[in-house]
């Protein structure tokens, strides 16, 4: 008997994300397999990401001119509020820091030397601190003509009455006889016994008979190859660190010495209850600092303080990557633990309150505050720390559990470039309700949707390619500015401004994208049947004159079938559902309009005393027309299905209702 045509639909197709991470086979057709330069929208469909906007003007200043033989290659971008409570946007590129969105003014001090341009920024007390690894922290204040200047340079600064003098040793690898410490008073001496590797040489010392009472704290060396000795007191110290092993002395070196050192050089800072905290010291990995009450100019008396971590990590050995704090917690992201602190608004009295082993923090620039939770990149995927927020009883989620494996291997590959992985950057926009993780050196973007989680913990996920966002920041408006070749962008509009090198000069050009989705296999709910597409017809909603390319394959094959089509726009006039999202329209504002224009309207379903603009306002994120593509014909056959649509975006909105097949079911398998 003839089969009969069926008609199946896939309703927001992508509406679960990407999952890559389950087996294909029956897996729910809400999952992709490929869904890149895409969103998930508010009303669960598919749709294309927004682009990129220039904002800097074609000429910078210092070198850093956007077009030529150079351009400035931005690597931090941040937004402030003056005294006056203008705003100020940050930027670092080239060794430099630069000033305006406009033009991009360099304000580096004269006289600073500068390495790389990965630095951490926090607006405090009417001032911005700047934060890098390796180098002297920089603040910037509008009081006056300071400006830029180094910390131990700026107006009221209090220098700390000595740093934790740091000492190292090289050890053997393996020790047999009696090893020996001492600080001069306190000797710590752990019995003969086989000690096969470093770690065992310092856990046998730490465990050792007063070894609580030594002015320094024994750990394993960055190196690797022996001891580290730091002290615990901030004054200067007047002894040196002894070792015995071997049956004879180890020379031991100084690092730091206490007194008369520089500020800090840190690579973290938090700005929280009312002072700053630094940590990821250059030589003290272990120990968190905090300024004095309001003033991050002040490292010495007040309430400024320290501690130490050396005796705190659940795992007897770990270094600080990364700083949040929620609900008067200081949470203090490891690698491979995390340490919970309460009380930190009065740090003096603050107590432990958890820790977890095992899971850490492996990029600092991933952690982001969502408002009721905390998310941050660990070895094992993107992980969400409500457990402490919430109920220390429940576990941390994995929200990138549907594509944890190929993420994993990301940042595996990442570190091959960048060991520290200092080029991770994030960002959290509440008003796109997404969560952006970017690896540069793998040319990938995801993008976590944050609205809701799914049922088993985890996020909508898609991913975003070329052209990769080298840092982000949100601004006070919740516009998302990032940093790229050639300048400062905003996230904005349906098309991506590039900057490219061609033929020894950069130039700038205005680009197209391509978003693809892909199903995962699909047997229809049945897996005997030989199913032979007949005919597509895809619901989609935006401006549909762009053109596209729908696929479909076969039984897990690579090989697709392709037909081009352009659709026609219908309803072109008519929002779906009648309204733009959120029942706002925005109004594109010509050069030289006067402030009236820039009036926006009201609600349209409330429009008394709207003004009405010069122009037709456009509606970004509208719901947009609905737009039918009939008769598609399929061809071949196979026993599951793989259906893919791949769109070229170039200034439009565009996402992805629902997909119509036809199928006809031949015999049996």
């Amino acid at each position: 008997m003839a089969q009969q045509l069926q008609n199946i639909t896939i309703n927001a197709p992508a509406f679960g994300g990407i999952n890559t991470q389950d087996s294909p086979v029956g897996l729910d057709p809400s999952y992709a397999a490929v869904a890149t330069n895409c969103v998930i929208d508010k009303l669960g469909r598919v749709g294309a990401r927004k682009g990129s906007v220039l904002l800097s003007t074609a000429t910078n200043t210092a070198g850093a001119s956007a077009v030529g033989t150079n351009t400035v290659k931005v690597e931090t971008v941040f937004e402030s509020l003056d005294k006056s409570g203008d705003k100020v946007v940050f930027s670092a590129g080239n060794n430099k820091i630069f000033s305006g969105i406009g033009t991009l003014t360099n304000i580096t001090p004269s006289t600073y030397t500068i390495s790389a341009n990965k630095w951490k920024v926090v607006n405090f007390n009417d001032h911005v601190y700047f934060y890098q690894r390796g180098h002297e922290p920089l603040v910037y204040t509008d009081s006056g003509s300071q400006g830029l200047v180094k910390l131990s340079a700026v107006t009221g600064y209090i220098a700390p009455n000595g740093v934790k003098a740091v000492y190292n040793v090289t050890a053997t690898a393996s020790e047999t006889t009696t090893l020996v410490v001492g600080d001069g008073t306190t000797t710590v001496s752990v019995g003969s016994a086989t000690y096969s590797t470093i770690d065992a040489q310092v856990s046998a010392i730490q465990g050792g008979t007063n070894y609580s009472s030594l002015l320094f704290a024994v750990t394993k060396n960055n190196a690797g190859n022996g001891f580290e000795f730091t002290y615990k007191a901030t004054a200067a110290v007047s002894s040196t660190p002894t070792l015995t092993g071997s049956g004879s002395s180890h020379t031991v070196s100084v690092t730091t010495v206490g007194s008369g050192n520089p500020p800090f050089q840190a690579n973290e800072v938090l700005a929280a209850y009312g002072r700053l905290w630094i940590a990821d010291i250059t030589n003290n990995k272990h120990t968190i600092y905090w300024s004095d009450t309001l003033n991050g100019n002040a490292w010495n008396g007040g309430t400024t303080g320290a501690i130490d971590l050396t005796t705190v990590w659940p795992t007897g050995h770990d270094e600080v990557v990364a700083l949040a704090a929620h609900n008067g917690f200081l949470i203090v992201f490891g690698k491979t633990s995390i340490v919970v602190y309460s009380g930190a608004d009065t740090p003096s009295t603050m107590a432990l309150h958890d820790t977890v082993e095992g899971v850490g923090c492996v990029a600092r620039d991933s952690v982001q505050h969502t408002g009721t939770d905390i998310v941050f990149l660990s070895d094992s995927g993107v992980r969400s720390f409500g457990r402490v927020i919430q109920e220390k009883s429940m576990p941390m989620r994995d929200i990138s559990k549907n594509v944890r494996n190929d993420l994993v291997r990301y940042v595996n590959e990442e570190r091959i470039v960048d060991s520290t992985l200092s080029s991770v950057k994030s960002v959290y926009s509440p008003e796109e309700a997404f969560y952006l993780l970017t690896l540069p050196n793998n040319n990938i973007t995801y993008c976590f949707d944050m609205r809701q989680a799914l049922p088993d913990g985890s996020h909508r996920v898609t991913t975003w390619s070329t052209p990769i966002a080298l840092c982000y920041t949100r601004t006070q408006d919740g516009e998302i500015y990032m940093g790229r070749q050639g300048g400062v962008y905003e996230y904005k509009g349906f098309t991506d401004r590039l900057c490219t090198l061609v033929a020894s000069t950069y130039t700038y050009s205005t680009s197209s994208y391509q978003l693809a989705y892909f199903s995962n296999p699909l047997d229809f709910g049945n897996s005997s049947n030989i199913k032979f597409l007949k005919k597509f017809k895809m619901t989609i909603i935006g401006d549909a004159a762009a053109h596209s390319v729908l696929n479909w394959g076969y039984d897990y094959s690579d090989n697709y079938y392709k037909q081009p089509f352009t659709s026609p726009r219908t309803n072109a006039n008519t929002a779906f559902y009648g309204v733009a999202e959120y029942g706002i329209s925005s109004v594109n504002t010509p050069v030289g309009a006067t402030a009236d224009f820039t009036e926006k309207l009201v609600d349209p379903t409330n429009p008394s005393g709207a003004k009405v603009p010069a122009t037709e306002p456009s509606f970004e994120y509208s719901a947009g027309t609905e737009t039918q593509v009939p008769n598609v014909h399929g061809s071949g056959h196979g026993t599951v299905v793989t259906v893919g649509l791949e769109s070229t975006i170039s200034g439009t909105e565009f996402s992805i209702q629902k997909i119509d097949i036809n199928v006809l079911l031949g015999r049996l398998i």
